[in-house]
């Protein structure tokens, strides 16, 4: 695991700042929100097992809710592909995606990225968008794999072309 001295000495900063100067006590508060952190993983855990138990009950009855649906066609987006010839659906997420990158203005995880501009069914469509968006220079992957602006983000896609055809 690659260490984050950025966030080292943003927390010791932030315990200092909260008088908590000693080795020794910044390490008990590190401990103690560590406790935290893995009681709400454990929380999480047991809603994730019994959401999956409740699905069984609205199988074993048929509900409609719990019926496959049909997974719409992926789209393969060529990197060489101009703006104006992407499909509008995609072009609607790669303007979501700079828009939340804009709006966030730091380093952000493509799970990020996933969770704030589509749907759990979206997820591949997000994935294939960003890799658009790194192989035309507009983001950039720095080491640690997050994404920030890149060389070409001046030139990103601001808008629908549909809606730019209205205005």
């Amino acid at each position: 695991m690659v260490d984050n001295k950025d966030f080292v000495e943003a927390y010791i900063e932030e315990c200092i700042d909260q008088n908590i100067a000693s080795p020794k006590d910044i390490c008990e508060r590190v401990v103690n929100e560590k406790e935290i952190i893995f009681q709400e993983l454990r929380r999480q855990d047991k809603l994730r097992l019994k959401a999956k138990n409740l699905d069984q009950i609205l199988k074993h009855f048929g509900h409609e809710s719990i019926k496959r649906k049909r997974r719409k066609k992926t789209i393969v987006i060529n990197p060489n592909l101009a703006v104006a010839d992407i499909e509008p659906s995609y072009m609607e997420l790669i303007v979501g995606i700079c828009d939340y990158v804009e709006k966030i203005n730091k380093p952000v995880t493509p799970r990020n990225i996933m969770n704030e501009v589509g749907t759990l069914e979206d997820n591949t469509d997000v994935y294939i968008a960003i890799k658009w968006l790194c192989e035309n220079g507009i983001l950039k992957r720095n080491d640690d794999r997050s994404l920030e602006s890149g060389e070409k983000w001046a030139d990103r896609p601001k808008e629908n072309k549909d809606e730019a055809a209205q205005s």
